[in-house]
């Protein structure tokens, strides 16, 4: 295992942990979020049901759990 592949599985991780890009941006010194969500947007579960709830949430209410 290769340093790059630790870090590849950390950025993964935190992603799928839900850790914002911005914080996994500067923990791994990419001066530009582009390259981080190049490299690891993939990895934001549910990123387009989050969008669209937060949209639902502000025009009609908070949603009904699941």
């Amino acid at each position: 295992m290769t340093s790059h592949m630790l870090r590849h599985t950390a950025a993964s991780m935190w992603l799928d942990e839900g850790v914002d890009p911005g914080s996994v941006r500067r923990a791994l010194g990419h001066r530009d979020i582009k390259i981080t969500l190049g490299l690891y947007a993939h990895m934001i579960k549910g990123s387009a049901v989050r969008l669209a709830e937060s949209v639902c949430r502000r025009m009609v209410g908070p949603i009904a759990p699941r």
